[in-house]
């Protein structure tokens, strides 16, 4: 991948022309969302096969080659998969290299557009999860209720930079009451999903209809339970479209099922990542887990194929019993994963965890 600049020299020099739309300055403004998502491929972590030839070249070099302007939207903490690797500083020495000069970089550092301007909402979620970088700010403002079946946590920031916010974050006890409240927010006219990250292996990928398959064959088929006795909760991942069509998910085509019920599929971090949903349901499954006074990732609970590579190495140190740096990578990726879950909703956030200890961590950093 070190020739990738000789590639295109000697492409121009036999007369081999860019693809349409693909040519020098041939765009006036580009404008690239999810700019940390692009694929840089001179680093050995975005190696594979992704649709686009590796050896011409990093995926944002050519953006800017291509047009006359280009602005780039990123946050570092959104991409988590291995080949999501696009740097500010590569965009600088990109630039430099192709003759537009220094960048012009614009920090909407202080500012937040997520979760409906709450920036006080996003810097707690960063500091509980301890996301690298997070922001040391006051406690939210606190309401603690309890409801008639069961203890409910709920957590509201007020004061946000963009207009009167407020956060409902809730803890249930169970899958079936975090899906009633959700649905109760849908019938109030509200956009509602459920979303979890990798922890469940996708199953179901090439089932043609997945909602037909006997509960105990679905991707998630969790157990809990009622007044002693085992209950199973049960859902398919999100169910693509026709040539791995996401859109399917977030715009719920008409041909699909979770256009009459937005609850029957549960959604991936990729696919809801950059979307927003007045609710969110989570489910906080054993992936990550608090022990004591620190975050854990179990490796074996991991299904995210996009560092697989580095499930494998958390996984080998796991069964050397030894607490490496694989381990801490990996942690530092699901960690990522969850913050991006946190940050999808507009009005509020509703949460299953499994996990006693990390439900009663949960819990007591909201009250």
């Amino acid at each position: 991948m070190d020739s990738w600049r000789e590639n295109l020299a000697a492409l121009r020099a036999i007369g081999r022309p860019f693809r349409d739309g693909a040519r020098d300055n041939q765009n006036l403004i580009s404008i690239v969302d999810e700019a940390h998502g692009l694929i840089n491929p001179e680093d050995p972590r975005a190696r594979g096969q992704y649709g686009f030839v590796l050896g011409l070249g990093p995926q944002a070099y050519h953006i800017i080659r291509s047009s006359l302007l280009t602005v780039f939207l990123l946050d570092p903490l959104q991409g988590f998969r291995q080949r999501e690797n696009t740097s500010i500083d590569d965009l600088r020495e990109w630039s430099r290299e192709l003759g537009a000069g220094d960048p012009e970089e614009i920090s909407l550092e202080g500012m937040q557009f997520r979760c409906a301007g709450s920036a006080e909402f996003v810097a707690w979620v960063e500091s509980f999860l301890r996301v690298p970088e997070s922001r040391k700010i006051r406690s939210p403002e606190v309401e603690f209720v309890v409801a008639e079946t069961e203890r409910v946590y709920r957590v509201s920031s007020t004061g946000a930079p963009l207009g009167q916010s407020r956060m409902d974050l809730q803890v249930f006890a169970s899958p079936d009451h975090l899906e009633a409240a959700l649905r109760e927010r849908q019938s109030e006219g509200n956009s509602v999903r459920l979303l979890s990250s990798f922890s469940r292996r996708w199953k179901t990928i090439d089932v043609a209809d997945p909602h037909a398959l006997d509960p105990r064959l679905r991707d998630f088929h969790e157990p809990y339970e009622v007044n002693g006795e085992t209950r199973f909760w049960s859902r398919v991942w999100n169910v693509l479209g026709p040539r791995d069509d996401y859109t399917w998910y977030v715009s719920a085509h008409g041909a699909g099922r979770i256009a009459h019920d937005p609850l029957c599929e549960v959604g991936c971090p990729y696919v809801v990542r950059g979307f927003d949903y007045d609710y969110v349901g989570i489910l906080w499954l054993n992936d990550l887990i608090w022990r004591g006074h620190r975050w854990l990732v179990d490796p074996n609970a991991v299904e995210e194929t996009g560092f697989m590579n580095l499930v494998t190495a958390a996984r080998h140190e796991l069964a050397r019993a030894s607490d490496g740096p694989a381990a801490a990578r990996l942690l530092h990726r699901v960690t990522q994963t969850y913050r991006i879950l946190f940050t999808r909703a507009l009005k509020g956030i509703y949460v299953w965890v499994p996990d006693a200890e990390t439900r009663a961590h949960l819990a007591s950093a909201i009250v």
